[in-house]
């Protein structure tokens, strides 16, 4: 798998972890929408940690952002 192949299966993850932010800000009782939420987080997490030690480029796929103030706290 190349690199521009990686950038985009994570800016299309980047992109469905903000509708669920999105969806999770409009419900906060709505547990279900909060564990997708947090779900995303911890994925994006767990790649900008692996990408990180790997020496890859964030700001090439996006994930040079806070994850945990966007997804996490709140923009």
């Amino acid at each position: 798998m190349d690199n521009d192949t990686i950038n985009y299966i994570i800016k299309r993850l980047l992109k469905n972890a903000d509708y669920a932010a999105e969806e999770a800000a409009k419900e906060p009782d709505n547990e279900f929408n909060i564990g997708i939420r947090q779900g995303y987080w911890q994925v994006l997490d767990t790649i900008k940690s692996e990408f990180m030690v790997a020496d890859y480029d964030l700001k090439e796929c996006g994930l040079d952002i806070d994850l945990d103030r966007k997804y996490m706290i709140g923009k």
